[in-house]
């Protein structure tokens, strides 16, 4: 064999890893955007939890905000033809945290809405 075939499709093979690499991780960005998070780093990972048996699966280490401005980190899993796998799963993506907007009129302490006073300032709460 020629050595220039074989340097051509070591260099193919190469390119062709970096194009996978960046529509995985332009898949995961548009699950958790899609989902009101917002990515804050996605790392190749071929060692992460569960590698030795896929096929055709790529692992990346994912941290992010979710909608509630909390970070989380987590592993998942992709390839060209399927979904992402999430390995704890982005579940405070999937359930919103409740944010209070009732403030007490006199302390400005936020508040939920089945309480009767404020516990700050002990004024009655006017629903």
């Amino acid at each position: 064999m020629d050595v220039r075939v074989i340097f051509i499709a070591a260099l193919s093979a190469v390119a062709i890893r970096i194009v996978v690499h960046f529509i995985d991780k332009s898949r995961i960005q548009r699950e958790i955007e899609s989902r009101g998070g917002r990515v804050l780093s996605i790392t190749w990972n071929p060692f992460a939890r569960g590698w030795f048996f896929e096929k055709n699966e790529r692992h990346y280490d994912v941290s992010y905000l979710d909608r509630s401005g909390a970070r989380l980190s987590t592993t998942c899993k992709t390839s060209f033809f399927t979904g992402v796998y999430w390995a704890e799963g982005p579940s405070m993506v999937d359930q919103p945290r409740v944010v209070s907007q009732l403030r007490c009129a006199k302390c400005g302490y936020s508040l939920q809405a089945d309480w009767q006073t404020c516990p700050h300032c002990g004024k009655p709460i006017a629903v």
